[in-house]
């Protein structure tokens, strides 16, 4: 496949994922159940709460609250990455409304 190819199919799939996070994100998530859920999907790579960042396969992977941290850091931009992450970070099977849930949480570490 040609990089222009490549690159036209993952502007699409972005804008795609934009769009998609865009409207669950008007419905808003629950910060309880999206740590419960964080707990049992996530943790092994992030750790909960303040837990300090680990390295995994040579790549560094923040913590959750070192994600929330980032001054540009979005419930958007949370849900494209969950949505279509990168190495090492598996695909988390995620319903809709888990995902709005577990965005919820970790926006809530920033306060």
């Amino acid at each position: 496949m040609t990089f222009l190819r490549t690159l036209v199919l993952h502007c699409g799939a972005l804008a795609v994922v934009a769009c998609t996070a865009t409207s669950m994100h008007a419905v808003g998530g629950d910060r309880s159940r999206g740590e419960h859920i964080a707990a049992r999907e996530c943790a092994g790579c992030h750790g909960t709460g303040m837990a300090r960042g680990i390295t995994i396969q040579g790549v560094f992977v923040p913590s959750f609250s070192e994600i929330a941290g980032r001054p540009s850091q979005t419930r958007e931009r949370l849900e494209a990455f969950v949505q279509i992450p990168r190495h090492p970070m598996p695909g988390i099977p995620l319903q809709a409304d888990e995902l709005q849930h577990v965005v919820e949480y970790i926006i809530s570490l920033r306060d």
